[in-house]
């Protein structure tokens, strides 16, 4: 008999004369291999799970002109993303502000981009569609709606102020985002 033949019959009637240690060993075993799969588990799913998260809260970098009064040229963007490499940038929104009326109602209103929108702001809830490009579609904050007493499909009009004469708009949609935003309403920029 080969040493190795020998070692293996040692190892079987250990085995099976100590059954209760065997079952003890093959549950520590079990109970490790568990434990490593799920620290594995979390190591690669945490911060992946945390960038989906803050993600869905919207923008943490927000671009404002120094003097805190005209624009930011879109010129600039090059510039800006150079500074962000090594960092995930999903997108970026422009919006241009104008307080304007809708309805004889002095409105804060925000020029955007909601293709763009939608990619970096996935949170928001829309009570019927954003507004199509090109469209003389808005997009009204709830609170904006609530105030107006519109819904969606219904037409408002609005004024720059640089006219006489009120521009008809149809409303695309209601947004809930729990923030500010519910407050403003929102059209194509262009």
């Amino acid at each position: 008999m080969k040493k190795y033949q020998m070692y293996l019959i040692m190892v079987v009637n250990a085995l099976l004369r100590r059954k209760l240690r065997m079952f003890i060993a093959l549950l520590a075993v079990a109970v490790g291999a568990t434990i490593i799969s799920g620290m594995v588990t979390v190591y690669r799913e945490v911060p992946a799970q945390m960038g989906r998260e803050f993600r869905a809260y919207g923008a943490n970098l927000l671009l404002l002109p120094a003097d805190g009064k005209g624009t930011v040229s879109e010129d600039r963007l090059p510039e800006v993303y150079k500074s962000l490499e090594g960092y995930e940038v999903i997108g970026h929104v422009p919006f241009l502000y104008e307080r304007m009326k809708i309805n004889e109602q002095p409105v804060l209103t925000g020029g955007t981009n909601f293709e763009e929108l939608q990619k970096v702001s996935p949170y928001w809830q829309v009570t019927g569609d954003f507004p199509s490009p090109e469209s003389k579609d808005i997009l009204l904050g709830s609170e904006v709606a609530e105030h107006l007493s519109v819904k969606p499909g219904q037409t408002v009009f609005l004024n720059t102020g640089d006219s006489p004469q009120d521009m008809p708009f149809t409303v695309s949609g209601i947004v809930r985002t729990g923030g500010r935003e519910e407050q403003f309403a929102y059209m194509n920029l262009g």
